[in-house]
C-alpha cells in the first residue's frame, strides 16, 4: 500500500490505496524475471542504488537490514571478510547454512563473494521460500540470493567516475583502563599491603608485578613502607593500543561505461578499493573489471556475453585456520595488559635498544629485557601484527553466455552457460625473530587451492 499524510483529528478516516509502483517493480527468479504484482513466493529485492551507498568491501554485508527474516553475521572486523548470511534462520546443525549465490543465473562459489564489486551490481533479490529450490534443488535449502551486475543502455552513453576516501575506526572506544604506571604499582603495593605489612609489600612487590618501571631505583624501594610510590624517572611511556591500532584509511575508485544502440549495448568497468583494518598492517585490497555485451541478432535471437575478473589481497592480523599459537586477540591483549610493561626493549637507563640492523627490538615479557606476569609473557600483539605474515591472495575468473531464441510470441528458449575459476594461494608465517616459533627458526604454512566450476542449464518459457 501507498503511504499518506493525514492530519491529527478526533476521528480520522483512511481509504488504503494501492502502490501501483510497488507492484511493478520487478524481482529476479530462479526462471527469470517476475512482477511483484503476480509473484506469489516469498522474495525480497534489494536495488543497486541502495547497495551502492553503502561503504561495504563484500556485498554480503549489503544485505544487513535489507530483508526481513534474512540475518547478516558479521564474524570478524577483517576488511573483505564475508559476512555470514541466513534465511530465515539455521536451516541445519550439521550441513551449511549458507544460502546459495547466483551471480546472472549462475550457481556462483561463497567464498569468492567478496570479488564482485558492489558498483556492478544492478539488483539482488534474496528468494526465501520453497520456490527457491525450483531450479537449483537441494542446493536451494537455505535461499538463495541472486545477484544480477549491470548492463548496457539503448541509444544513450553514460560515463561514471566514483572515487570515495573515509576512516575506519573503532565503533566501541577504548575502556576507562590503568594506563598510569605509577597508580598501577601503587595499587599492586596496597594489594600486598592488605595482607602483610608495609615493609613486607615492599619486599614482595617486584615478584608480584615482574618488572620494574623506574630508572635507577631498587625494586624494594618502588613503593616505600608507608605507601610512597617513587617519583624516578621511567623506563618508558609505551601505549599497547596506540602500537597496536590506528584508524584505517579506506579508498576506492570506480569507472564504468555504458551505452549501446538498438542492436548492441554495452557495460565495461574498473574498480580498485584498499580498506584498511584498525589493526595495524592488516587490509584488503581489489582490483575488478567487467564487460557486458547484449547483441540482438534479429527479432528472433539475442545473445549475451559477461566476463569478469577480480584480484583480492587480504592481509589479515591473525591466522586463518593454521595451528599457530603466538598470536593473542589484540583488543583483549591492549586492555588487559598492565601499562608497566613495555612494547620494545629497553635497557636500565631507559634507552631503546636496536638490533645490529638497527630494526627496533621487541619486548616480549619472556626475561630476556623484562619479565610479565599475568599470562603475558611470550606474546607481543604489535611485534605479531608487523613481523607475521597471514595474507590470503585470490584470483577470480567467471563467464557467463546466454542465448535467447523466441520462438513464437509468449514462447521463448533460452541456454545458459556459465565458468568459474577460483585460484587461491595463502600463507600464514610466523616469524624467526621473535615469540615461540624463534626457537624453530620461524614457522611457515602454504596453502594452494583451485576451483574451477563448468554449469550449463536450458529453460522454456511460456507467458
Amino acid at each position: 500500500m501507498a503511504s499518506q499524510e493525514v492530519s491529527i483529528k478526533q476521528n480520522v478516516s483512511i481509504i488504503l490505496k494501492s502502490d501501483t509502483e510497488m507492484l511493478d517493480d520487478v524481482v529476479v527468479v530462479a526462471y527469470g524475471t517476475a512482477k511483484k504484482s503476480s509473484f506469489t513466493g516469498s522474495a525480497t529485492a534489494v536495488s543497486g542504488e541502495k547497495i551502492a551507498k553503502m561503504q561495504v568491501s563484500s556485498v554480503s554485508k549489503a544485505l544487513e537490514g535489507a530483508a526481513a527474516g534474512v540475518q547478516v553475521i558479521n564474524t570478524s572486523g577483517q576488511p573483505g571478510e564475508n559476512a555470514k548470511i541466513r534465511i530465515r534462520g539455521i536451516g541445519s546443525f550439521s550441513a551449511s547454512s549458507a544460502p546459495l549465490y547466483v551471480v546472472d543465473g549462475m550457481p556462483y562459489d561463497e567464498e569468492s563473494v567478496n570479488a564482485l564489486n558492489p558498483a556492478d551490481i544492478e539488483s539482488m533479490s534474496i528468494l526465501k521460500d520453497a520456490a527457491s529450490a525450483a531450479l537449483y534443488g537441494s542446493r536451494a535449502a537455505n535461499g538463495v540470493v541472486m545477484i544480477t551486475t549491470k548492463k548496457g543502455m539503448v541509444d544513450k552513453s553514460k560515463v561514471t567516475l566514483d572515487a570515495r576516501w573515509g576512516v575506519n575506526t573503532r565503533g566501541v572506544p577504548e575502556y576507562d583502563i590503568m594506563k598510569d604506571q605509577r597508580e598501577y604499582v601503587l595499587t599492586a603495593w596496597n594489594t600486598l599491603k592488605n595482607q602483610s605489612t608495609g615493609a613486607e609489600a615492599s619486599e614482595e612487590l617486584i615478584g608480584s608485578i615482574g618488572y620494574n618501571p623506574f630508572i635507577g631505583v631498587a625494586n624494594n624501594a618502588m613503593v616505600s613502607a608507608d605507601g610512597v610510590v617513587s617519583s624516578a624517572a621511567l623506563r618508558h611511556n609505551d601505549d599497547w593500543a596506540d602500537a597496536a591500532l590506528h584508524n584505517g584509511m579506506r579508498q576506492e575508485y570506480n569507472l564504468s561505461l555504458q551505452g549501446g544502440n538498438a542492436k548492441t549495448t554495452h557495460f565495461l568497468s574498473l574498480g580498485y578499493l584498499k580498506d584498511e583494518g584498525i589493526l595495524r598492517h592488516t587490509d584488503f585490497e581489489r582490483i575488478s573489471a567487467r564487460a557486458n555485451i547484449n547483441h540482438t541478432v534479429n527479432k528472433f535471437i539475442d545473445i549475451n556475453g559477461n566476463l569478469a575478473y577480480a584480484r583480492a589481497e587480504k592481509n589479515a592480523g591473525q591466522s586463518q585456520n593454521a595451528s599457530l599459537s603466538n598470536y593473542s586477540n589484540a583488543f583483549m591483549f591492549t586492555q588487559q595488559i598492565a601499562p608497566i610493561y613495555p612494547v620494545y626493549a629497553y635497557d636500565e637507563n631507559g634507552n631503546r635498544i636496536y638490533d645490529e640492523e638497527g630494526n627496533t627490538v621487541y619486548d616480549f615479557g619472556d626475561g630476556t629485557y623484562s619479565t610479565r606476569m599475568g599470562g603475558f609473557s611470550n606474546q607481543n600483539v604489535a611485534a605479531n601484527s608487523g613481523l607475521d605474515v597471514h595474507q590470503t591472495l585470490n584470483d577470480n575468473f567467471n563467464g557467463r553466455g546466454t542465448i535467447n531464441i523466441n520462438i513464437i510470441d509468449g514462447l521463448k528458449a533460452t541456454a545458459n552457460i556459465g565458468y568459474d575459476l577460483m585460484n587461491q594461494i595463502r600463507t600464514d608465517h610466523m616469524n624467526q625473530l621473535y615469540g615461540d616459533a624463534a626457537n624453530v627458526n620461524g614457522r611457515t604454512y602454504k596453502y594452494n587451492q583451485r576451483i574451477e566450476s563448468f554449469t550449463a542449464n536450458q529453460l522454456l518459457t511460456l507467458s
